[in-house]
């Protein structure tokens, strides 16, 4: 597989894969093949980058080379379990930004008193003590 060494230390190595995106079964295929070698300590593949970061033994350069070089995401035959936690840690980076990206649009372009109106009835002596979360008069943020 083609790539380029972005950064370069004694026993630490950072290359950037020329793919434009790495699916998540393609970044654990390659973090498995590279951890499957004796000489190499440690992998983190980022597939929204396509770069991996590669922890070897400092002798053993030229052996990392070869074996990127050799690397082929579809012919490589690796052994990858079933569920990794990646599919689901992305899933949960995604889920947690369009979260904050509703609270934030909320409360940057929903009016205060839209916000008051689709709050639940309360009784008159709690109207005043509480309003909706989304509203800015109860946000601990100035804007």
């Amino acid at each position: 597989m083609r790539c380029k060494i972005l950064h370069e230390s004694k026993e630490r190595m950072r290359v950037h894969l020329y793919r434009s995106h790495m699916t998540p079964f393609e970044a654990d295929r390659l973090e498995y093949y590279l951890d499957s070698f004796d000489y190499v300590k440690k992998v983190s593949v980022n597939e929204r980058t396509s770069n991996a970061i590669i922890f070897f033994d400092q002798n053993r350069r030229d052996e990392v080379l070869s074996s990127l070089s050799a690397f082929d995401i579809i012919n490589t035959k690796v052994a990858v379990p079933e569920h990794t936690g990646r599919e689901l840690r992305i899933e949960y980076e995604d889920e947690m930004f369009f979260h904050i990206a509703r609270k934030v649009l909320n409360q940057l372009f929903l009016p205060a008193s839209i916000c008051l109106s689709s709050t639940e009835p309360q009784r008159p002596s709690e109207q005043s003590s509480s309003t909706s979360p989304l509203c800015r008069e109860n946000s601990k943020y100035p804007f």
